[in-house]
This record gives structure tokens, sequence and C-alpha cells, in this order.
């Protein structure tokens, strides 16, 4: 595992000099953990937006559901706020999977990802109304 953690590290340092390389970070978690789909969020507070997403190995009709319609009614998006930079989130011990059946963003989006039962995620920065979320 400190291999892993080793190479995506450098692939992170790599995409704090070059924003485009954040779609090889993304490539890089995917490849070096199976079964992880991974997606980093940015979202600027000011402008009342979230970036488009930077993604690996997810289907592009998933990705541009979230984005047209389902991150607006994200119920983790209140999670996210209010955990502090740097500290893990897994679904389990912040929003159990079993608490989200009854909403739209489960029942039309995410109950469709086949075989999906939890997520963890990190929020990377936080920081002048800006933050990004793993």
């Amino acid at each position: 595992m400190r291999r892993v953690s080793e190479e995506i590290g450098l692939a992170v340092d790599h995409a704090a000099c070059d924003p485009a390389a954040w779609d090889a970070v993304m490539a890089e978690i995917g490849r070096l953990l199976p079964g992880v789909w991974p997606v980093l969020q940015v979202v600027d507070a000011a402008a009342g937006t979230g970036l488009p997403l930077v993604q690996w190995g997810w289907d592009p009709a998933i990705i541009q559901a979230y984005e047209a319609h389902f991150g607006a009614v994200n119920p983790w998006i209140s999670v996210v706020l209010s955990t502090p930079a740097m500290v893990s989130m897994h679904s389990e011990e912040r929003m159990p999977a079993s608490s989200l059946s009854h909403t739209e963003f489960y029942a039309d989006w995410l109950s469709r990802l086949g075989g999906m039962t939890a997520s963890s995620g990190i929020k990377l920065i936080d920081a002048d109304g800006r933050l990004a979320v793993l």
C-alpha cells in the first residue's frame, strides 16, 4: 500500500503544477486501486457552481446526469461542507447508505450505478469560497 500511496502522491504533485494533469491522477488512482472509481469535484461557492467533474472509470452519461441535476440534490453536500479539510469521510460513518434510500439522489441515480454500497472521500482544500473533494 505504501508504494501505491507514493505513486498517487507523485501524480498529485505533478497536478499541483499542471491542472490539466488531474485526469492522469484519477486514472492512476483507478489503475492502482482496482474497484475504486475516483472523482474530483471542485466547487466555487462565489460562482455558485461546481466545476465539471474530473473522473476515471465512470460512464459519461452518469457523469452528465450528476452535473446536470443530481449534484444539486446530493444529500452528501451537507456532510462535505461541514467536514474540515483533510478529514476522511466514509459513508457508513457520516451518512449511511440506508439513510439515502428514500431520496431522489439514491432512487433515481445512485441505485442505478450497479453494486455501489459505500463511498469515501476527503476534502483536499477549503479556502476563500472554493473547495475540492476527492
